[in-house]
């Protein structure tokens, strides 16, 4: 009987080799190969079948819940001394960006202290939010993560980010507005010019889009004299009764400790401040020896920087590291190929991704039979059935 289809032989099949040390002899048929496993021979199947290698695709072993086993080469041969290196060049790389945080935060306590007649902002202690560990918190107007603080209404828990604070105090408000639904009939193909007209469907289309001006004429969103913001009505989601009341969500002034912890850290990181012209005639990208780390991506003879770096994920090495950071931060492209000969091996066909997630049906998962997909050409909603979501892939869709 094959592994795979669970169907008596009725053909040629091929036995596994390596399954003998485990008292058993996996068997698989010449059709499920070629279907199931395109990339694999015949030979492939004799010396180690895909359950010894840990990435079968059949129906059984689908759905079971375990690690991925197969990895290959993951464990680059890396001291401390160097990981922690990494570690530094990270932070490096996030502290501009947790140090704009942290301005907006120190400038929204310098305006709630001012407000409330403090001389010095860290005097005041800002009450924190009940925000449930592991829950996500986003703002009501413009829809974005809330990393500390927020402006939160005491009535109805409204949250408001810092930005669309600053942008209402500021009569700028961007982000918002209600969630309209346009619906447009199946006109055809010839009514599409790509600029939001519907192609032909079955049935009807429908878009959904955030309209900031359609509030604007009935609300406007003003900050009192002082600068306190009021609670929206309730057509935008608040209550309109009290004043937001600012909050944050990690006690103590947190962002602040970060920055100036890691700050310590890069003034003891010596990072490679190179000059571009010192990194392109530095660089092995110019004069490549040979073409295993190195794509040629143009032919100008009067240009430095004709090849790309593009190391084979199997063959990477510490050094390479190195490499890689000097191209990224000055926002060049590296192309990594062969990544999925490190990955678990499993198959990456729409066909088998379709029979993983119909095979699903353990308590711990939930099974939809359509799922709701966004055609980017005109950002309409459609409903679209599981197997045909996965087959598309394969056979294109209009």
């Amino acid at each position: 009987m094959c592994h795979q289809c669970q169907r008596n032989e009725n053909g040629r099949v091929v036995r596994c080799r390596g399954c003998s040390e485990r008292g058993e002899r996996k068997r698989y048929c010449i059709p499920c190969i070629k279907k199931w496993y395109p990339n694999s021979s015949e030979e492939d199947f004799a010396e180690a079948c895909p359950v010894c290698l840990g990435n079968c695709n059949c129906k059984a072993c689908l759905c079971l819940d375990v690690p991925l086993r197969c990895f290959k080469n993951r464990d680059l041969e890396i001291g401390e001394d160097e990981r922690l290196e990494h570690c530094k060049y990270l932070v490096n790389r996030l502290l501009p960006y947790l140090k704009r945080i942290n301005d907006e935060q120190v400038s929204e306590m310098k305006f709630e202290a001012e407000k409330q007649g403090l001389v010095e902002f860290e005097e005041m202690e800002i009450e924190k939010s009940n925000c449930r560990v592991g829950e996500s918190m986003y703002c009501n107007n413009c829809k974005t993560s809330i990393f500390d603080f927020h402006r939160s209404c005491p009535g109805c828990q409204y949250d408001l980010c810092l930005k669309c604070c600053r942008e209402i105090r500021g009569g700028q408000l961007k982000g918002g507005g209600e969630e309209m639904v346009e619906k447009y009939g199946n006109r055809g193909f010839e009514c599409f010019d790509g600029e939001g007209k519907i192609i032909q469907r079955n049935g009807v289309g429908t878009r959904r889009l955030r309209s900031s001006s359609a509030i604007k004429s009935e609300f406007e969103w003003k900050a009192d004299k002082d600068g306190s913001i009021r609670c929206p009505p309730e057509h935008m989601e608040g209550c309109g009764k009290y004043c937001l009341e600012l909050r944050c969500l990690f006690p103590g002034n947190k962002v602040m400790e970060l920055v100036e912890k890691a700050e310590n850290i890069d003034e003891s990181y010596q990072i490679l401040h190179v000059s571009s012209e010192t990194c392109e005639e530095s660089c092995s990208c110019i004069n490549p020896v040979d073409d295993v780390k190195y794509r040629k991506a143009a032919c100008r003879g009067d240009s430095k920087d004709n090849y790309l770096f593009c190391p084979r994920a199997e063959s990477i090495q510490p050094e390479d590291f190195e490499h890689f950071q000097r191209h990224w931060m000055r926002c060049e492209a590296v192309i990594v190929s062969n990544a999925l000969e490190n990955g678990s091996e499993l198959s990456w066909e729409p066909l088998v991704m379709w029979r993983a997630f119909r095979q699903v049906n353990n308590t711990k998962h939930e099974k939809d039979v359509e799922v709701q997909a966004i055609d980017c050409l005109d950002w309409c909603f459609i409903d679209v059935n599981m197997h045909k979501f996965f087959t598309r892939y394969s056979e294109g869709m209009f």
